[in-house]
């Protein structure tokens, strides 16, 4: 089986994996905040209904806001 590339993030060059978009990637501090995401990987993804919620409305405000972003290559 062949080794997938990893996507690296255009804004900071991290690798694009879960606990980088819910919790590390700068360019949705903002949105991570203003949800009330915890700094925990584990927290975020507690099964509890509030944390359910805020991570869905995580997801579609991110949808949202790279909608808005042109695209521009990462140099």
């Amino acid at each position: 089986m062949a080794k997938e590339e990893s996507l690296m993030c255009t804004s900071c060059g991290g690798q694009v994996i879960i606990s980088h978009i819910l919790n590390e990637c700068r360019i949705y501090h903002n949105i991570q905040t203003s949800y009330n995401l915890s700094e925990s990987l584990a927290e975020i993804l507690n099964n509890r209904p509030q944390f359910i919620a805020n991570i869905i409305q995580f997801i579609i405000a991110c949808q949202s806001s790279n909608q808005n972003q042109p695209n521009t290559p990462n140099t």
